[in-house]
């Protein structure tokens, strides 16, 4: 079972070049930096928080500059441009991305990340130990050499769509404690489900075919689901409880369900959600019980569920009054 521990998030400002390399060296270990334009006042703002060996941060900046990254330790960066280009160069090449793009970049090796002018971003990073249990357990037949090192991503193509909001997602989450607290159910899959498509992009051509499932697998999986549907889990904790790969595990949903397991746990907690809303007892605003199965987005939330129950969440209370 997923379990959370957090550095908590901290949200700093400044002016000097000096006092913002300072603030990056707390959530990027190793780092040195360079100024754009030496001499020129630099204003900056950075936002960052850890958690569970995931490390996010949001920064802006007045001017640009290029950071060195001498960690050799194999981490996994994720990084959006808002405002600006950002370009990675390693010692597998180079990529420039600017915003609507983003840029995946494995470091076991000295690289730089560079900036210029103006410009804003998000990014994040996965610690080794993450990164190798969900290859693990997305596909035991791989390693971390099979994973493409740098990589520009599109938002032209569909697949990174969905890589981009859910990096997005996974940034401001983060740095949200209140929300930490308040959606742990939520949080157990939001990294994970990032994580793993970015796997999926930066294996793809490389994947082999996944194990044949069998029925005992699909049904141990499905009970797991059932049976911790309160509590915070993974789709690596279900493909484990299953004895499966996590592309296994989801090659026997499509089969049996025609859905992504991911659908399918969405579907039972919604279910879950629409008893407490429905119920006499309830107490608890909308939001609250959305938060509580694991929703963040209350708009996602109010559609999914109008689609499948016919009316909106915000209509039970009065139907609830008509009828009581």
């Amino acid at each position: 079972m997923s379990s959370f521990s957090r550095v908590a998030s901290q949200d700093k400002r400044g002016v000097g070049f000096d006092t913002y390399l300072d603030c990056l060296s707390i959530f990027l270990p190793d780092v040195s930096a360079e100024p754009e334009k030496a001499g020129r006042q630099f204003s900056w703002r950075a936002s960052f928080a850890a958690v569970n060996g995931l490390t996010c941060w949001r920064v802006q900046g007045s001017h640009g500059y290029e950071i060195t990254l001498n960690d050799s330790a194999e981490t996994l960066h994720v990084s959006q441009p808002v405002i600006g280009a950002v370009a990675a160069i390693g010692r597998y090449g180079a990529c420039r991305a600017l915003p609507g793009s983003l840029f995946t970049h494995l470091t076991d090796a000295p690289s730089r990340i560079s900036t210029k002018g103006a410009h804003a971003m998000r990014a994040l990073r996965f610690e080794r130990p993450e990164l190798m249990q969900a290859l693990s357990t997305f596909d035991e037949k791989l390693s971390i050499q099979d994973l493409t090192p740098l990589m520009l991503h599109h938002l032209t193509e569909t697949t990174t769509q969905s890589l981009y909001h859910s990096a997005q997602a996974v940034v401001s989450a983060v740095l949200d404690e209140d929300l930490q607290g308040r959606a742990p159910i939520a949080m157990a899959l939001l990294s994970e489900s990032l994580l793993l498509l970015v796997l999926e992009r930066l294996t793809s051509g490389k994947l082999r075919e996944p194990s044949e499932p069998t029925m005992r697998h699909l049904r141990r999986a499905v009970d797991y689901m059932h049976s911790n549907i309160h509590r915070p889990f993974t789709m690596s904790d279900a493909a484990a409880a299953a004895g499966i790969s996590v592309r296994t595990l989801q090659t026997a949903f499509q089969a049996h369900y025609g859905a992504t397991p991911v659908a399918y746990l969405r579907r039972i907690r919604l279910e879950a959600a629409h008893l407490e809303l429905t119920s006499a007892d309830n107490i608890l605003p909308v939001s609250e019980v959305a938060l509580k199965w694991g929703f963040m987005h209350m708009g996602r939330f109010a559609e999914i569920y109008r689609k499948t129950y016919g009316l909106l969440p915000s209509q039970l209370a009065g139907l609830r009054r008509r009828n009581g």
